[in-house]
């Protein structure tokens, strides 16, 4: 599952299902393909989702900011909305293949701000949602709730660094025995610690990990991964000499440190997404700020043995007035890895929707899709399918106050079936996608859009093809 995610009290939430007639599809937009293995015998250039739901509840900033599906195809999308009282609830709704869903908010001790910013689907069934809930004090806590398949909550959990200050998950994963792990930041005696913080199925504490620097850091886990044995990757940011590196931990089920990573590039260094690597380990990707080629696109494989290969640097054109930054990262079955991005070209005169696709064993750049646009666009999230598909979402500028949701299969084989479908073209506002899923061939888009021009609702997008 790829992602890419502060917080809301129970809420009498209503849903707003938009007609299919506002999925209006538009032409497929320029691609600039360079992979001679994505020539497509089928395409359809205006694919429409078969399924959309808007969900306002009580007025106010909505957004969804996660969604992961199961085995069955059920998916579980988490976010954040307003309450009648104007604060934010965390929230998680249920979408199943056939039947009923539901949709259920959680209101934090204080009855202030919340969120999920993460969700995981655990082998028994059981949904476990990520976040931060505000206390009483004004801080955030780290948090962690289990839903049951229901929607009841079975338990929550709390995790508060050593001093006060403002602590947050922004990943969860649940592995093959049901062990459950979140990661994050948390405040402590030195600025913000990597900080990852694992429990039981029945909810109690194993271990806590915080890795921060020897004077101020801003450290910072942004996404994790868990494989078939229990072990952890974990990435994201560490404090260093004179900025940021990359930073990234393999641990073993029982918080033992199997190697660890840090990342210097030339400059500051984030990684912001992990996926998992066939064969064992990893690959991430984020964004390193060269000597003068401003923010570069950067992708690292791991072994499990923790062997390095760092794929070219993308340093776009090249410029220092150009930013190239990879938001999300995912491995196909057919050896090709893909990311999503955006390119800001001029200190922000032009901007890409910009994806690349790469040779997963050897890091050789085999294909890349740009849009170029003097007005705001990005892609914010890629997903992959078993039969060599990457689903790239993210948006399309259609003018300097409205972006729609784009959403396109690109195939990784020769033959193969792509389609672009866009949403929200007539909703004329700053409509985004925040993350995207996939089970077989079915895809999950979530995100935020603005149906009457005024506070964002949640959005939810189901593609069939």
């Amino acid at each position: 599952m790829t992602r890419t995610r502060s917080g809301r009290a129970p809420s009498r939430a209503t849903a707003v299902s938009l007609a299919a007639s506002l999925l209006l599809a538009v032409a497929l937009t320029v691609l600039a393909v360079l992979a001679t293995t994505s020539s497509a015998s089928i395409d359809d250039p205006s694919a429409t989702p078969q399924s959309s739901w808007v969900i306002d509840t009580a007025g106010g900033s909505d957004v969804a900011l996660d969604v992961a599906v199961n085995s069955a195809g059920t998916a579980y999308v988490c976010g954040q909305a307003t309450n009648a009282a104007g604060n934010l609830d965390a929230t998680l709704y249920k979408f199943p293949v056939s039947g009923a869903g539901w949709r259920k908010t959680w209101d934090g001790p204080a009855h202030a701000n919340d969120a999920f910013y993460a969700v995981a689907v655990a082998p028994d069934g059981r949904i476990y949602t990520a976040g931060a809930n505000r206390n009483a004090a004004g801080q955030l806590d780290m948090r962690l709730v289990k839903w049951s398949s229901a929607g009841d909550v079975l338990w929550t959990r709390r995790y508060t660094g050593p001093v006060a200050g403002n602590d947050t998950a922004t990943d969860v994963v649940v592995d093959a025995n049901g062990n459950v792990t979140v990661c994050g930041e948390s405040q402590g005696t030195k600025g913000k610690a990597f900080t990852v913080v694992s429990w039981t199925a029945g909810g109690t504490l194993r271990w806590v990990r915080r890795i921060e620097g020897v004077v101020l850091s801003d450290d910072r886990a942004n996404a994790m991964i868990v494989d078939g044995s229990g072990n952890l990757y974990v990435t994201g940011r560490r404090s260093w000499e004179i900025g940021m590196a990359g930073y990234t931990v393999k641990l073993s089920p029982g918080n033992v440190k199997r190697w660890s990573h840090t990342y210097t590039g030339a400059d500051s260094v984030e990684f912001t997404a992990i996926t998992k690597r066939p064969g064992g380990g990893a690959f991430v990707c984020g964004k390193q700020l060269g000597f003068d080629t401003g923010w570069d696109g950067v992708v690292i494989s791991y072994t499990g043995a923790g062997t390095r290969l760092v794929f070219p640097i993308d340093v776009g054109d090249g410029a220092d007035s150009t930013d190239t930054i990879y938001h999300s990262v995912v491995a196909t079955p057919t050896g090709k890895v893909g990311v999503a991005g955006s390119v800001s070209y001029g200190y922000g005169a032009t901007y890409a929707r910009y994806g690349r696709i790469f040779d997963a064993a050897t890091g050789a750049v085999t294909g890349t899709l740009s849009n170029v646009d003097s007005y705001l666009q990005r892609m914010a999230a890629v997903a992959a399918d078993a039969y060599g598909g990457l689903y790239f979402t993210g948006t399309d500028a259609l003018s300097a106050a409205h972006t729609a949701i784009w959403t396109h299969r690109y195939s990784t084989i020769v033959g193969g079936g792509t389609w672009t479908g866009t949403y929200a073209t007539t909703a004329v506002a700053l409509n985004k996608p925040t993350a995207i899923a996939t089970w077989r061939t079915t895809v999950w888009v979530v995100g935020q859009v603005y149906p009457g021009g005024g506070d964002g609702d949640q959005m939810v997008l189901k593609y069939l093809y």
